[in-house]
C-alpha cells in the first residue's frame, strides 16, 4: 500500500500563452464563480476577498438601518432599564410603544438613540 504520486508539471519550459489558458490562472482574466475555492492560489484567494470587502464596504455605507445620531446610544433592554430607570417589563412595553422612534431593531439586537428616547418619555410625560 504505497503512496499514490502526484505528476508535478515543470511550467519553467512551457509557452506563457498556454499557461494563461490554464484553467487554474483564470484569476489573471478575472474570477467567472464557476473554480472551486481549494483550485485558487493563495495570491487569487486575497484577491477575491479584497474585492468582497470593498464591495462589502460600499454597500454598508450606502444603507444604514440604524438610526442618524450625533447623541449616545443605548444597547438592549438593559441599556432602555439604565437610561429610564425601570424595570425589564416596561422597557418592554416603552421600546414597543412611547419611545418606538428612537429604536433600531435588528433580531435580537436593540440599538437607542438616547437622547431622542429621552425627548419622547418626557412628551409623554407632559401629555
Amino acid at each position: 500500500m504505497g503512496r499514490a504520486r502526484c505528476a508535478r508539471r515543470d511550467l519553467s519550459s512551457e509557452d506563457p500563452a498556454s499557461i494563461n489558458q490554464n484553467p487554474t490562472n483564470t484569476m489573471k482574466q478575472g474570477f467567472d464563480g464557476d473554480r472551486a475555492l481549494y483550485t485558487l492560489t493563495l495570491g487569487e484567494f486575497f484577491e477575491l476577498l479584497d474585492q468582497h470587502l470593498e464591495a462589502s464596504a460600499y454597500g454598508a455605507n450606502q444603507r444604514s438601518d440604524f438610526p442618524a445620531s450625533t447623541g449616545r446610544l443605548v444597547f438592549g433592554l438593559k441599556g432602555i432599564q439604565e437610561l429610564l430607570g425601570c424595570s425589564h417589563k416596561t422597557a418592554q412595553y416603552y421600546k414597543d410603544h412611547v419611545i418606538q422612534e428612537a429604536v433600531s431593531q435588528n433580531g435580537r439586537k436593540i440599538v437607542v438613540d438616547a437622547d431622542k428616547a429621552l425627548e419622547l418619555f418626557n412628551q409623554r410625560r407632559t401629555k
